[in-house]
């Protein structure tokens, strides 16, 4: 997504299972303003702060089952930000 003047938050939710194993792959850019990435689990406690400006992948492991919710809130931001996720097996 990319963006201009975004003020407020977006909220995106799955489906997991308690167990279930997820990769999130991000990127972000931003120009101006602040951007917060945050991964909360099915029960609202925070799993991850995603850093900005930065490119990576985090791995979870559901603690419930219910949604987990990524929830990005921008204060006059402009830039932008691609957030991927799949399961995974343990190697």
């Amino acid at each position: 997504m990319s963006y201009e003047n975004f003020e407020g938050n977006e909220t995106r939710t799955l489906n997991v299972n308690k167990g279930d194993k997820i990769k999130f792959d991000y990127t972000s850019s931003v120009k101006e303003g602040t951007l917060t990435i945050v991964i909360n689990d099915p029960y609202g406690v925070p799993i991850a702060n995603l850093p900005v400006k930065k490119k990576g992948s985090i791995k979870i492991v559901a603690k419930g089952t219910g949604k987990i919710s990524l929830v990005v809130t921008g204060k006059n931001t402009s830039g932008s930000f691609e957030l991927l996720w799949k399961g995974f097996t343990f190697n």
